[in-house]
């Protein structure tokens, strides 16, 4: 969670169901709105469709911060989050963290092809994982899918598909760029996917209708939709 104290009398909790490849920005960004509002801000991450399952299921969620518009969408259309609220902040990059290094290699595909190295490769579970379908798209991209179905192993997010790496349990792992550059990934090697061999993925956030503080989680998404940062901001 977000900051340290518990919260003191009359001071309101937001609750922010996130994608695991945000919660390392949103951690820090929270701290900031955390002082700024007079809040406490509780991050709640996994996979984008788990998150927005719980919220379908009345879990007590003020925002959906979302790796994928489409599950932003649904719920939005289902009346779970607030159409109007809905911003867009950043668009999200996927990488290849691996245990070893081959010799040579000159693209992100090279890991992946180390057939006497390589015995399993983790993607996040690509029906509630964004970044597990941008892993499959990339691996049908590069003609690698096919050859690879015997040995991919899947999490729930991209953060469980690092530590299987980070603990051998993988050899490779596809996950997302903000968590190598949240410091997560040291030790492993890491290269950047292609862009164009997985459909982009933009980054969405979005009031839960059933908010007991709708303005004030209407600030933090707005907020998060000004705020400056490496990833430029997409078209809602």
């Amino acid at each position: 969670m977000a900051g340290c104290a518990a919260p003191g009398p009359g001071i309101p909790e937001i609750v922010v169901g996130t994608a695991s490849s945000l919660e390392p920005a949103l951690r820090a960004f929270a701290d900031s709105f955390e002082e700024e509002e007079n809040v406490r801000i509780t991050l709640l991450p996994g996979a984008s469709g788990v998150i927005a399952r719980q919220i379908e299921e009345g879990a007590p969620i003020d925002v959906f911060a979302s790796a994928d518009p489409a599950y932003t969408q649904r719920l939005a259309d289902g009346g779970f989050v607030e159409p109007a609220s809905v911003r867009s902040f950043g668009e999200g990059r996927l990488v290849v963290v691996s245990t070893f290094s081959v010799r040579g290699g000159g693209d992100w595909t090279s890991p992946l092809r180390s057939s006497e190295k390589l015995r399993y490769v983790a993607i996040a579970n690509p029906r509630t994982a964004p970044y597990g379908a941008a892993a499959r798209d990339a691996l049908t991209s590069a003609g690698l899918w096919d050859a690879l179905a015997p040995k991919i192993v899947y999490g729930e997010s991209v953060a469980q598909v690092l530590q299987f790496v980070r603990t051998g349990n993988a050899d490779v792992g596809l996950v997302a760029r903000s968590l190598v550059d949240a410091g997560l990934a040291e030790g492993l090697h890491v290269a950047d996917v292609d862009p164009s061999a997985y459909r982009p993925i933009a980054e969405t956030a979005a009031v839960v209708s059933a908010s007991e503080h709708p303005l004030l989680a209407q600030r933090f998404v707005d907020a998060l939709a000004s705020e400056p940062g490496p990833a430029a901001p997409v078209p809602s």
